[in-house]
């Protein structure tokens, strides 16, 4: 009985208590981030699949495949080459495009359910990174590829560094298996309270994802549209012949 409500005392302390609690809040107030973020990836694969079924059919002129050689013109890095290899390849073509509308799918399933955020939130700045290099420079109106690859890239680290707590599946395993809750694995794919050692390196590595965000803001926008210095302009608008 001693070792039973010893055991209550030290679960209950006020600084476990202010730590856990610190984590579940983050979770909770990260929520509406995290569901608007999971739906932007999964209403790319509706589109695609359900609403404009002929954006998946290679032989319709609204073939989703057609946008890509829009991308290659002012692409960043590696990423025109291997645009141009996908254009040139047409069968290649169409696996990457079912694969990242796959992968877009999957992705904003987990955001929205909350399951392995914390990876979720990782393969969703890879796909968002993809974006805003390949089609970062093009907007009709504005810059909105720019802006939504950007703000993308941000809220995906900002979910991985979080997590997710309440109306997640991730939350129920936290309380349904508190065991497994507790390898290392389980806290850098899914949520929950990162380990201590790792708690202290938390301030440095929220410090190095907001210098990495911001960082990928500034640089495309100075690339794709000279946003910091020079003569602004808009390839999109006015074609840069």
């Amino acid at each position: 009985m001693y070792h039973r409500e010893n055991a209550v005392k030290m679960d209950t302390t006020p600084d476990n208590v202010t730590q856990r609690n610190a984590w579940w809040w983050g979770g909770l107030l990260l929520t509406p981030i995290r569901w608007v973020t999971g739906y932007m990836f999964l209403s790319a694969m509706l589109r695609r699949e359900f609403y404009v079924p002929a954006k998946m059919d290679p032989t319709s002129p609204e073939y989703t495949g057609h946008k890509f050689a829009t991308f290659i013109p002012h692409a960043l890095g590696i990423v025109k080459p291997l645009l141009t290899y996908f254009v040139d390849h047409a069968s290649v073509l169409y696996v990457i495009a079912v694969t990242f509308t796959m992968m877009e799918a999957l992705v904003g399933l987990f955001l929205i359910t909350g399951f392995m955020s914390r990876l979720a939130g990782l393969v969703s700045v890879l796909l968002s990174a993809g974006i805003l290099a390949g089609a970062g420079w093009i907007g009709t109106t504005c810059l909105d590829e720019w802006q939504i690859g950007s703000i993308l890239i941000a809220t995906g680290l900002t979910i991985f560094l979080s997590g997710s707590s309440a109306f997640s599946v991730d939350g129920w395993l936290l309380r349904r298996y508190p065991m497994v809750a507790e390898k290392n694995w389980f806290r850098w794919l899914l949520s929950g309270e990162l380990a201590p050692d790792q708690r202290r390196r938390l301030i440095s590595m929220t410090l190095a994802v907001g210098v990495l965000s911001a960082g990928a803001m500034l640089y495309s926008y100075q690339a794709f549209f000279n946003g910091l210095w020079g003569g602004m302009h808009n390839y999109s608008k006015q074609p840069h012949l």
